[in-house]
């Protein structure tokens, strides 16, 4: 089968109608999913993978429907076919062209910031300065080696290498650790003095219990890992410590010369400036506890930019700098914190540019056709 025939078979119009079809029954799926399972799980396991797997026993996954990302590679595919093989030939078919080229960017736009757009909170009180926002989902294990005079050196590891339980290692590292007991979430209580100390034997595991709790899929509860973690120095334990993220304080470890902090925490995003909020503000309904309004006066500083500046964060009227947007998601401590949602989207002008290819090519092919209809009504 030569390049022409298959271009030709991947134009089909079946092809088109059969993935239309098939997102539909995917996106139906996924919406009765979101019960059980959440809006960012739906988006993981049904639109954000090549294939939907079902588990019937534990170690066991089989693919049983194609995913979002199947599907649409296969009508960017089918899209593309059509272009090659009967609109550019003929340039009468500009107004098409547009449209089908607008369409394809628009599919892979979508699959590019599905997997590109990061999405996560930042967490101020008032006059509190913060750099870094926080995922609500990932979590990180971090290694900051305090032995350098001038600096500390941070080495950190993604949550997916932690849920392996197997061994880290780094080349800044001089020692190894194992992921003895990996807790997706999880809930610490006070070890009493009957009660043995599971397997940690240093640190802050020699005080504490770790209970395993169900994995939340709502929005808006968070999941508290905890990891036991075993030091490992030249093939030689140097003990198990429990590290969790509703530990704050990291937990010192010395390993031969040098001294080291470890900890469990939610994933960050980093900036090179920095935000701080300067006053809260809730606005209620005159006479009533109805909230009216929600704003964060934020002072903008970047020095590499020297970019100074008070911005007002409220509702529908986000901050966007250096390719975030600050949106105004919650508040606490009696109005005092602030917490914005901040969303990073690359491509966030590809849906854009789509749209106008195929609103120019709409209008050209009206014109176009409009143009013969009037050529033959003349005749």
């Amino acid at each position: 089968m030569n390049i022409k025939t298959l271009l030709k078979w991947g134009s089909s119009l079946k092809i088109a109608l059969s993935c239309l079809f098939l997102l539909f029954v995917l996106v139906l799926i996924g919406t009765l999913a979101q019960v059980d399972l959440g809006i960012y799980l739906v988006q993981k396991r049904f639109f954000q993978s090549w294939f939907v797997w079902w588990q019937p026993i534990s170690g066991l996954s089989l693919p049983v429907f194609p995913g979002g990302f199947l599907l649409g590679s296969i009508l960017i595919a089918n899209v593309f076919s059509v272009l090659i093989t009967r609109l550019i030939p003929k340039w009468k078919n500009v107004g098409l062209i547009f449209i089908h080229v607008g369409l394809i960017l628009l599919l892979f736009g979508s699959g590019v910031n599905s997997v590109l757009t990061t999405e996560s909170q930042m967490t101020i009180e008032e006059g509190e300065t913060k750099l870094y926002s926080q995922s609500t989902r990932e979590v990180e294990l971090f290694i900051v080696d305090t032995s350098h005079p001038t600096q500390d050196v941070v080495t950190s590891f993604p949550q997916e290498y932690i849920e392996k339980e197997t061994m880290l290692s780094h080349h800044s590292l001089p020692f190894e650790m194992k992921v003895v007991t990996y807790l997706p979430n999880s809930k610490l209580d006070i070890r009493m003095e009957t009660q043995t100390s599971q397997i940690a034997t240093q640190g802050m595991g020699l005080q504490l219990l770790a209970s395993p709790l169900p994995y939340f899929v709502r929005d808006d509860l968070m999941n508290h890992p905890t990891v036991f973690l075993e030091v490992m120095y030249h093939g030689n334990s140097e003990g198990i410590w429990l590290l969790s993220s509703l530990i704050e304080t990291p937990q010192m470890v010395t390993v031969g010369d040098k001294r080291f902090q470890m900890a469990v925490r939610y994933k960050r995003y980093y900036n090179d400036y920095s935000l701080k909020l300067l006053d809260f503000s809730h606005d209620v309904y005159l006479g009533s506890d109805i909230p009216k309004n929600y704003s964060s006066r934020i002072f903008l500083s970047d020095k590499e930019r020297k970019e100074s500046r008070e911005v007002l964060i409220y509702m529908n009227h986000p901050l966007r700098y250096q390719g975030k947007t600050y949106y105004q998601a919650s508040f606490g401590k009696n109005d005092t914190l602030t917490v914005l949602q901040v969303v990073e989207n690359p491509g966030w002008f590809m849906p854009y540019l789509a749209t106008l290819l195929m609103s120019i090519g709409l209008v050209v092919h009206f014109l176009y056709r409009l143009t013969l209809f009037a050529r033959k009504r003349k005749q």
